[in-house]
């Protein structure tokens, strides 16, 4: 995964949960993925009267496509990044948002925690404009939200904390704009199960910055990774992880074997796959 943090929920997802999960495509080809890996720069030959032509609107459908397509990251990134550069008078929420996650992607490959840093700083940025231009995109408060969990890896643990109040807000405000995206659902569970988790000398620490810490119930977290599934049954095999986690947590054994079998019956389409359906097999063992 990207990040483990005590507080701020770097829980999110490892570059082909990102792919499969928020963008709604697969984990990439072995060639696409080398090619990031090699830090491929060069322009794909099909942008390159696109980045003189294309407005706002063709511009966030054209990289939405490059996305969905399994594009390389860099490509995308630099496509990208030359458009806002010399079309900066058409910026949008859907084209800041997807730059922003080009960011993050990009922030996958490189080499160096500095060039890290500078790509999720980038991201973040472009995640804040999308959501102040368009305060009614639910994809632009979802990716606002991801960028300032990131952004978690490169600050105090103080801000960390401080960060966790508006990330829970976005993914509540992602949810609200687009109740049917059963990825926002899971994200916002995702948050609930974490603060719902947190050791006792961990929330002693939370208390030394807020009078009221953030905090959440196993029963909150159950409730979205339930809508989440009904939603989308079978999108994704951390929900099913989760929902059996969770269950374990209230002492449903019956429905922690349902979900966790549920887990390890489902197909791996990429390594987090892998890795969910291995937990969930360690803790079926264990009941």
């Amino acid at each position: 995964v990207v990040g483990c943090f005590p507080f701020c929920c770097c829980w999110m997802m490892s570059f082909a949960a990102v792919r499969s999960v928020f963008g709604g495509r697969r984990w990439l080809g072995a060639a696409s993925f080398v090619g990031g890996l090699l830090g491929v720069s060069v322009l794909h030959p099909v942008y390159a009267e696109a980045t003189e032509t294309l407005d706002s609107i063709a511009m966030s459908q054209r990289a939405e496509e490059a996305y969905q397509k399994g594009d390389n990251a860099n490509v995308i990134y630099n496509f990208m990044k030359d458009y806002l550069n010399n079309k900066s008078n058409f910026r949008s929420a859907e084209v800041m948002w997807r730059y922003a996650r080009a960011c993050r992607e990009k922030s996958l490959l490189v080499n160096t925690k500095e060039e890290k840093k500078a790509l999720i700083m980038e991201g973040h940025k472009a995640a804040e404009e999308a959501v102040q231009l368009n305060d009614n995109s639910f994809a632009a408060h979802k990716w606002v939200a991801i960028m300032i969990n990131n952004v978690g890896e490169f600050v105090s643990t103080k801000q960390q904390l401080l960060d966790s109040y508006n990330i829970k807000t976005h993914f509540e405000r992602a949810c609200e704009l687009n109740p049917s995206d059963a990825t926002s659902r899971h994200l916002l569970g995702v948050w609930c199960f974490t603060f719902a988790d947190l050791p006792w000398y961990k929330r002693k620490a939370a208390e030394t910055v807020f009078a009221t810490p953030p905090s959440s119930t196993y029963d909150e977290a159950y409730s979205h990774f339930v809508v989440a599934e009904e939603l989308d049954p079978g999108f994704y095999t951390k929900n099913a992880l989760y929902l059996g986690k969770t269950c374990l947590r209230m002492k449903d054994k019956d429905n922690a074997k349902k979900w966790l079998r549920q887990c390890v019956g489902m197909k791996v389409t990429n390594p987090e796959d892998e890795d969910a359906i291995n937990e969930a097999a360690s803790l079926l063992k264990k009941l």
